[in-house]
C-alpha cells in the first residue's frame, strides 16, 4: 500500500528528469563585421514609395499566386574602394513588426476608414514579396539572400521586385507595407 510517506519520497526522484531537460543541447555563434568606411545612399533614393499596380482578386485567387510586380532600385555612391560589391538586408521595422515570421514577406498594415467616401478597407489574405533583379528568387525579409552588386566607380545600382503574394484567396481592399534596409557588403 501506498501511504503520503511514500509518495513524498519519491517526488524528488520524479522531478529530477526535468531539471536534465533545461540542459542546453547546442551552442549559437555570431560572428560579423562592422566597416569603418561605406557607401552613401544616393539622394532620392534613401525612402521611396512604390505605387503597385492595381490588380483583380481573380489574379490571387490561391495561396502562394502572386502579381502585381513592380520594379525598384536603391543606387549608392561614395563607395570607398575598399568595398567590392553591396546588397541592401531589408529588415522588419522596429526589429518585429510589418513582416511575417512564415512567409518571410511584408504584411499589409493598410488602416481603414468608415469616414472616407467611399470608406476604405484593407484588403485580405494578401503580402508584398520581394524579389532579386529579375524577379526569380526571394529576398527574405530578415535574411541577406539578396545578390550582391558590384560596385564600380565607388557606385552601384541595386534593382528588386515587390509583388503581390496571395496567402489564400484575396478579399479586394487596399495595400500599405513597408519596410527598413541597411546597406550589407562584401
Amino acid at each position: 500500500m501506498i501511504t503520503k510517506r511514500h509518495i513524498l519520497y519519491f517526488l524528488p526522484f520524479m522531478l529530477t528528469p526535468g531539471a536534465y531537460a533545461a540542459t542546453p543541447n547546442g551552442i549559437v555563434k555570431f560572428n560579423g563585421e562592422i566597416k569603418a568606411q561605406t557607401c552613401s545612399i544616393k539622394s532620392g533614393d534613401e525612402n521611396q514609395v512604390i505605387k503597385l499596380p492595381s490588380v483583380s482578386v481573380d489574379s490571387l485567387n490561391l495561396n502562394g499566386k502572386i502579381a502585381g510586380s513592380k520594379v525598384f532600385t536603391i543606387k549608392v555612391e561614395k563607395c570607398p574602394s575598399t568595398l567590392t560589391s553591396v546588397t541592401a538586408h531589408f529588415e522588419a521595422n522596429n526589429g518585429t513588426t510589418g513582416y511575417d515570421v512564415i512567409t518571410h514577406n511584408l504584411t499589409n498594415v493598410f488602416q481603414g476608414s468608415t469616414t472616407t467616401t467611399p470608406p476604405t478597407s484593407a484588403a485580405k489574405n494578401v503580402q508584398i514579396r520581394l524579389f532579386d533583379k529579375g524577379g526569380a528568387s526571394q529576398v527574405e525579409v530578415g535574411g541577406t539572400d539578396g545578390q550582391f552588386v558590384q560596385i564600380s566607380g565607388g557606385e552601384a545600382t541595386m534593382e528588386y521586385v515587390a509583388s503581390y503574394f496571395a496567402t489564400a484567396p484575396a478579399v479586394a481592399g487596399y495595400v500599405t507595407a513597408t519596410v527598413a534596409y541597411s546597406l550589407a557588403y562584401n
